[in-house]
């Protein structure tokens, strides 16, 4: 029997125990009639999408399948919705594995040019100019994604991907970004797209790292204040969350509590977790992240092929920003994804008939 057997029959045994989900799962009769079973419906739907990825890729099916299990542990429409975005995020991967070499090359170019869109953007807001909001947001050198740090991050995972004469645009833009693991990020990622010019990487890196600390001495106290609420997340993880996390999507709805409840910096809730790592730990314990690490070390050949340098510095992003919960970076990040992890992959090899079965035309024809 196939997944995709498996999964229309789960459907058929569902649909007549889907009237009864509201009823048994309490609340008033309008949530027990609307949201509830709604809700489920599309629960089940996502997870027969995540069978169907499985079939593309066996542990990017499961991540998205384990996300959607752990939403019962914290059933809101907080985190329905977040468990839907994943589940959309993997089919979206899984999707671009459909692009050949010649598409992904221009998926790449698409990457690059609308990064160069930013760049000039971001230049004429440095100059004081800004005819997209009308000189409201000139010298904040954010381009049109909201903040400057958004915008280094985006700059950071794009770089890797552009040809050499183009980089000094890319660092330029960083600069004007002023976000130092934007940087940092950045000259990873060209350090492995790039590897005969490590050490100039590293003493880049460096150089930028020393500019930064001088030039905003505040981004020490942003990242202290990143490590005091990772540890006051950790603090009420119990053993058994470790194992299978406090559910999806449930970092926003636990952590700023915590930091209201224990007056930690509870005038800047911690939305999300600034780290994107600790979070999938946080929500998906061992299991969820033992499942993303086995989904990486399944595409580990991604690191010999010209995206690797973009996913280096992708990773190195998600370590104290959140690219892949902003709709203005996930979606470039996944199609970075989406081409890397694919394109180490071959098709197999067209064997005429003949060949495959030893037989010759004529015998194919009077069998």
């Amino acid at each position: 029997m196939t997944t995709r057997t498996l999964a229309a029959w789960g459907i058929v045994a569902t649909a007549p125990a889907l009237a009864w989900m509201g009823y048994f799962s309490g609340g008033s009769p309008w949530q027990q009639l609307l949201y509830k079973p709604t809700a489920f419906i599309i629960l089940l739907m996502l997870n027969v999408i995540a069978v169907l990825i499985m079939e593309r890729d066996l542990w990017l099916g499961l991540f998205a399948g384990w996300a959607l299990l752990n939403v019962w542990q914290y059933p809101d429409p907080r985190t329905v919705e977040t468990s839907m975005l994943v589940t959309m995020g993997c089919l979206a991967i899984a999707v671009l594995s459909v692009l050949t070499e010649s598409q992904r090359r221009i998926a790449r170019w698409v990457l690059v040019g609308g990064g160069l869109v930013h760049i000039t953007v971001q230049l004429m807001q440095a100059t004081g100019q800004d005819p997209i909001w009308s000189n409201h947001f000139a010298g904040y050198n954010m381009s049109v994604l909201g903040n400057r740090g958004y915008l280094g991050n985006l700059l950071a995972f794009l770089a890797p991907l552009a040809p050499a004469a183009l980089i000094p645009l890319f660092l330029i833009g960083l600069v004007l970004a002023k976000s130092s693991l934007s940087a940092l990020a950045a000259i990873v990622g060209l350090g492995v797209r790039y590897p005969k010019y490590r050490l100039a990487w590293v003493v880049i890196g460096a150089g930028a790292l020393v500019g930064f600390a001088t030039y905003r001495p505040d981004w020490i106290s942003s990242y202290v204040s990143r490590f005091t609420i990772w540890g006051l997340a950790l603090e009420h993880t119990s053993w058994w969350q470790m194992v299978i996390g406090h559910g999806t999507g449930t970092w926003q709805i636990w952590v700023p509590h915590y930091q209201e409840t224990q007056h930690v910096y509870e005038t800047g809730p911690f939305v999300q977790a600034h780290n994107e790592w600790l979070q999938v730990f946080f929500e998906g314990g061992l299991i969820g992240f033992g499942i993303l690490s086995m989904w990486l070390w399944s595409h580990r050949a991604v690191f010999s092929t010209p995206w690797a340098g973009s996913v280096v510095a992708l990773g190195v992003v998600s370590m104290a920003w959140f690219p892949f919960h902003l709709g203005n970076l996930a979606l470039p990040a996944l199609v970075v994804l989406g081409c890397a992890f694919m394109v180490c992959e071959q098709p197999e090899p067209v064997v005429e008939a003949a060949t495959r079965t030893k037989r010759s035309p004529a015998r194919l024809v009077t069998a």
